[in-house]
């Protein structure tokens, strides 16, 4: 029998480019499973367009961790929000594993006060205002069973 191993897709802005590094590194460190991580800095497009890309690998993850702060972040084109809000309403719409982490320091953007408002329940917000690389790979391991043993 074989596994897949699952996918974790990383979203947030900008200004938490460190915490995606050391929650993608975290994740390779877990133990006796593995999750390929996924980061968008680290993968092209290609010849498809960003959004049909992003929906394909979100379509191939089990998770979706978005980290949130005070920026709202890079508008999608040719929409109205911004490109962690579109990602975060496509994994809802497919009824993805959500985890949220909040870290706001004032001042909050308001259009990402508003995000971060009416956001549904089904994301758990964590506040926090320091990074904590093994707790947040513990969080991910932790709320899922679709992890796959290591091969040894």
């Amino acid at each position: 029998m074989s596994f897949r191993i699952p996918q974790v897709f990383i979203s947030s802005t900008s200004e938490f480019a460190a915490e995606r590094q050391q929650l993608q590194q975290a994740l390779a460190n877990i133990p006796d499973f593995d999750f390929k991580a996924y980061i968008y800095e680290e993968d092209a497009a290609g010849p498809h367009s960003p959004e049909k890309h992003l929906m394909r690998v979100l379509d191939d993850s089990e998770i979706v961790v978005l980290i949130l702060g005070s920026t709202y972040g890079t508008e999608f084109p040719g929409r109205s929000t911004s490109i962690v809000e579109w990602e975060f309403e496509y994994a809802r719409e497919a009824a993805k594993e959500l985890k949220g982490y909040l870290r706001q320091t004032p001042p909050v953007h308001p259009r990402q006060a508003t995000f971060i408002t009416l956001r549904p329940s089904s994301i758990e917000s964590r506040t926090s205002t320091r990074s904590s690389k093994s707790s947040s790979a513990a969080l991910v391991c932790a709320k899922t069973n679709r992890a796959a043993p290591r091969s040894r």
